[in-house]
């Protein structure tokens, strides 16, 4: 492996916060300190600490999609409009959760100025991909958003390990992007 490509591997990894870019490989700062308890005496630090061990029930009832979540994370593109299964709306989050916005430059999300991928701020207005011989299409797009490196071997997008839910809703993010 390459030092460009450990680079910017770091960088895409910092973007969701597992390393720090400093675009200076093997530079990763210290982990930060975690906060003090702020129960007073022992014995009630020994119990906040296992509270917050042990799932309460209304823990795990909040971990549940309600009803109301459940109705908002339908797609909001249309299999007529050729959108698919996707949701544009959790698209966008994932396109800075996964990483995406360190390495490309998308205009409607401010943090995404990346410089090392193509800017995907039109995308969606172009027939073609960027890499390989790649169509602006579900299918192609699902081949590259699955696994980069399988279709480009000197790519330097790296495989995120996309579930396919995700690569749905990436795909239909894109779509959106004229």
């Amino acid at each position: 492996m390459n030092l460009k490509r450990l680079t910017i591997s770091a960088c895409a990894f910092a973007a969701i916060g597992l390393l720090a870019c400093t675009g200076n490989p093997g530079t990763v700062p210290p982990a930060p300190t975690p906060p003090a308890p702020t129960a007073v005496g022992a014995a009630s630090t020994a119990t906040a600490g296992a509270a917050q061990a042990q799932p309460t029930a209304t823990t795990a009832a909040a971990a549940q999609p309600s009803a109301t979540t459940a109705a908002s994370a339908q797609p909001t593109q249309t299999a007529a409009s050729g959108g698919g299964a996707g949701n544009a709306d959790t698209g966008k989050i994932l396109v800075s959760s996964k990483g995406c916005i360190a390495c490309h430059t998308i205009q409607s999300i401010p943090a995404a100025r990346g410089t090392i991928g193509p800017d995907l701020s039109t995308i969606a207005s172009r027939d073609k991909l960027s890499v390989g011989n790649l169509s602006f299409n579900d299918a192609d797009l699902r081949k590259w958003l699955t696994n980069p490196p399988g279709v480009k071997a000197d790519t330097l997008m790296p495989n995120l390990g996309l579930a396919a839910g995700e690569v749905d809703n990436l795909i239909a993010y894109l779509k959106t992007l004229k």
